[in-house]
């Protein structure tokens, strides 16, 4: 546990208003224990929420390298390729999501998206 967050709970605490550090914190506290998840995700989310999506796209790399398998950080990995114009790796990491929580709710948005880059992809043909 982190701060009182079960490492479980961790994809639903990627938001600003779960922690009372700010981003010089989590940063200092990142170089001195850069694999620590729930920091990571933290910062992940934050960056991507302030547009800085090449550290985005580091954090969240990183925390799938750490923790393989978890469906919302390969959603949101996902997220940030779309952005960067890496289309077939967000596709990659959002079919991952989907297997990985087929009946959940990552699952499901990671379905919404594939299913809106289909139509798109069809439009433009």
């Amino acid at each position: 546990r982190e701060r009182g967050v079960a490492m479980d709970d961790m994809c639903e605490v990627t938001q600003y208003g779960h922690t009372d550090l700010d981003m010089a914190e989590i940063e200092a506290m990142l170089a001195t224990d850069p694999n620590n998840e729930y920091l990571l995700d933290i910062a992940a989310f934050a960056y991507y929420s302030d547009g800085r999506l090449q550290e985005a796209l580091a954090a969240y790399t990183r925390l799938v390298a750490l923790s393989f398998g978890k469906a919302c950080h390969h959603l949101y990995l996902g997220n940030v390729l779309y952005k960067l114009e890496r289309s077939e790796d967000a596709y990659r990491e959002w079919k991952l999501a989907e297997k990985l929580d087929e009946k959940g709710k990552y699952g499901k948005k990671a379905r919404e998206r594939l299913s809106l880059v289909n139509a798109l992809a069809s439009r433009a043909v």
